[in-house]
């Protein structure tokens, strides 16, 4: 059995920890709704394969104000010990946690599978030149900014491979990075050829890049996927940790409550009514 010091010190240690857990769903709920907020300004634009993300606000939305008011009920418990605010509090944060878990679980057995189901989409986008003009605006500046060329390879493009796909003059490491390729001059025909000075008329030799752009698409998928993951999941174990802490504090408090009555009851200047002294 505690002494009373140290059953004060552990109720101190726990109120803390359930300030502290309280902060960090406010923190992130709040996070969550700001996202919410603004991916909802672009969830009326459809993307170029007909698809919009306004699943995926929606719940990022709902999961975000459940975070805020479990902190704010939380608190309530906390400062002002109400039972009640235990049990909504209780109640919200087993709803994120199963929400949680619905993201995270199906996402992390899926995985593995990544790669395999975005290079089938990218299948269905080639050829590239046959994509609609956003499509191509979005792709021509991801080849600038991250130097890579089509999909699987600068052959998406077939015979309309865009400047932003060349290798600059002065590149360096052109023998890694670059490779060789001709192409038909079908919009300039021969005279752009012979000034250019190209050794067969009609024809365009230049160099691009050899990385191809799905690869890097999907190193940012991958590293996003992993981010969330462990997001979820050590969000999924603040929720354990704060159901815990917030039923053993309860206990305190019903210990707490026990004692003063306890106290009240039997202190000395408390005097106890005998009907038999009644006049």
């Amino acid at each position: 059995m505690l002494g009373p010091s140290l059953t004060m010190v552990s109720y101190i240690c726990l109120k803390r920890l359930s300030i502290a857990i309280n902060i960090l769903l406010a923190i992130f709920g709040i996070i969550l709704l700001l996202f919410g907020i603004a991916a909802s300004t672009f969830s009326d634009e459809a993307d170029e394969t007909g698809n919009n993300n306004t699943f995926g606000v929606t719940l990022s939305s709902v999961c975000g104000s459940v975070s805020i008011m479990a902190s704010v009920f939380g608190g309530c418990f906390v400062f002002k010990k109400k039972k009640w605010a235990l049990f909504l509090y209780v109640f919200l944060l087993t709803i994120d946690f199963f929400i949680i878990l619905w993201i995270a679980i199906p996402m992390a057995i899926l995985h593995p599978q990544l790669q395999e189901f975005m290079n089938m989409q990218f299948q269905r986008l080639i050829p590239l030149d046959r994509e609609g003009t956003k499509f191509q605006d979005n792709l021509n500046k991801l080849q600038t900014m991250a130097e890579c060329c089509g999909l699987l390879s600068y052959e998406d493009w077939r015979n309309s491979v865009p400047q932003s796909c060349h290798c600059p003059p002065h590149y360096e490491d052109k023998a890694s990075k670059c490779v060789n390729i001709t192409q038909k001059d079908t919009r300039t025909y021969m005279w752009y050829s012979r000034d250019r000075g190209q050794s067969n008329p009609g024809v365009l030799e230049y160099q691009v890049y050899k990385k191809p752009c799905g690869s890097v698409i999907l190193e940012v998928l991958n590293f996003g996927v992993q981010l969330v993951l462990g997001i979820t999941f050590t969000f999924a174990a603040v929720t354990v940790l704060a159901v815990i802490l917030a039923w053993n504090l309860r206990k305190h408090h019903k210990q707490q409550a026990g004692e003063a009555a306890l106290f009240n009851n039997n202190s000395p200047g408390r005097v106890k009514y005998d009907p038999s002294q009644k006049a």
